[in-house]
């Protein structure tokens, strides 16, 4: 299976709590509407013994091929959410991968 990761950053003058309601109460809708998506998850971030974080969470959305990530991305479906990142986020870290299950 093949990853798409995303670290994203709430803009300037948003709590976190009022991003992370954004985030799982709107955006989560629009981005359950990716065609092709086998898996989404959502990890919001917490203060902890590594004080605060650097960023406010991170995504991860699952699909069976790199096809299926790429056709997923151009899909007139998935402008909604696209755009909501846009007009929502201030900083977004994206990576590609293939997940090696260790443990």
């Amino acid at each position: 299976m093949v990853k798409l990761s995303a670290l994203i950053k709430r803009p300037d003058g948003v709590t976190r709590e009022e991003f992370h309601r954004w985030w799982l109460d709107k955006h989560v809708h629009l981005a359950k509407q990716f065609p092709r998506l086998k898996k989404y998850t959502v990890s919001v971030s917490i203060d902890g013994p590594l004080g605060e974080p650097a960023y406010d969470g991170f995504s991860e959305l699952w699909f069976d091929s790199l096809e299926d990530l790429e056709y997923a991305l151009s899909a007139p479906e998935t402008a909604p959410a696209l755009k909501d990142v846009r007009d929502n986020v201030k900083e977004v870290v994206r990576l590609v991968t293939v997940e090696h299950e260790i443990v």
